[in-house]
């Protein structure tokens, strides 16, 4: 009955058997979030696809890792591949996965057939019986992002992608990894990174995924969610001493003595005084670099594709221009004659029809 009730219960499982370093796993408010949105797939389509953007440390990859000990744990004849983007960060994924599994109860902890440095494999080790009882068959790799076609030719119903937009060859990502994971229920995909040495894939997929373009749902992940980022200014109480006292909010307002942006962060994001305070002492960590911290610590989306030190125009000039974009009356593709045919996803966007008899200047961008 438990391992029925765990099966179709992640909360319940996750909060119950999972511990890191001997403690229980206790979700974040930052995490409900996207535990909603794996909830929500399961429970429409049987499988799930995320890709989440996040702020730095805000416990993705661990809550990641424990959807992989869900599934691989507890369900037969599941292969979970995790990937990250260096090895030593590959390392500590491991070892989450190595403490969720040795502090499961005893009933319900499958067998393990051997242990490596970079898998759990997870099926009966006796030779004599395995036939009758061959365990659950279950296995758990752990790899770095660096070597190569890790995935090709393997077919994988779980996959996590740790830091994927650090990731040396996209390629790798996007024809290798991905279509390893069929589309049939019980699969589950997550990509989650923060944008820092993002290339333009991850951005594009994030942006199209957050259209409805993909199979992916997009989540962002901001750091004030994170019960970590905050100091009172008052008492100067922080994580795991949250202060709670309404006063010390209210005064602190007044007490930090907020510039414009700060109330603007106020008022747009809903953020209190001992936010602004940990930004505070966080930005100085970082030399008081509004745009490195923007992108480390974003807000919105937009706040993580920042690149620091090459941004002409002023960020919250180009804010306020974005409120006012319209969408265009239609999108085409220009063909030869020349003529221009209406399309959904044309890479022609037109907010104003030309106007007969009237001279025209265009600019081209030809970058490649």
């Amino acid at each position: 009955k438990k391992l029925v009730r765990y099966r179709r219960d992640f909360r319940a499982f996750a909060s119950e058997q999972l511990k890191l370093m001997g403690q229980p796993l206790n979700f974040w408010p930052c995490q409900i979030p996207l535990i909603e949105s794996v909830e929500r797939q399961f429970k429409d389509r049987g499988f799930a696809r995320c890709i989440w953007l996040k702020a730095r440390q805000v416990g993705s990859s661990t809550l990641a890792q424990a959807f992989v000990a869900w599934r691989t744990m507890l369900w037969p004849h599941t292969s979970a591949l995790v990937i990250a983007d260096e090895a030593k960060r590959a390392e500590n994924l491991f070892e989450i996965s190595r403490s969720f599994y040795d502090h499961l109860d005893d009933d319900i902890r499958p067998v393990g057939r051997y242990v490596t440095k970079r898998e759990l494999v997870f099926a009966n080790p006796s030779t004599a019986t395995r036939t009758a009882d061959p365990g659950l068959r279950s296995r758990i790799t752990v790899e770095s992002a660096h070597k190569k076609n890790l995935a090709i030719g393997a077919a994988w119903q779980v996959v996590h992608l740790s830091e994927c937009a650090r990731y040396p060859n996209p390629a790798f990502v996007l024809d290798g990894v991905i279509p390893s994971v069929h589309r049939v229920p019980g699969t589950m995909l997550i990509l989650e990174s923060s944008a820092e040495m993002a290339g333009s894939w991850f951005r594009e997929l994030c942006e199209a995924s957050a259209r409805g373009e993909t199979a992916f749902d997009f989540k962002f992940v901001p750091w004030y969610l994170q019960p970590e980022y905050q100091i009172c200014p008052m008492c100067h109480k922080t994580y795991p001493m949250v202060c709670t006292d309404q006063r010390h909010r209210e005064q602190g307002v007044s007490f930090l003595e907020l510039s414009a942006e700060e109330r603007h962060m106020v008022a747009e994001f809903g953020l209190h005084a001992g936010h602004i305070k940990w930004m505070r002492e966080k930005m100085s960590e970082m030399g008081n670099d509004w745009d490195l911290f923007r992108q480390s610590y974003p807000l919105t989306p937009d706040d993580a594709w920042v690149t620091p030190g090459a941004q002409v125009f002023p960020a919250k000039c180009l804010r306020d221009l974005r409120a006012g974009v319209e969408p265009p009356k239609r999108m085409g593709e220009v063909y030869s004659g020349p003529k221009v045919l209406d399309s959904p996803r044309g890479r022609l966007w037109i907010w104003s029809e030309p106007q007969p008899g009237k001279a025209y200047d265009i600019g081209v961008d030809v970058a490649m």
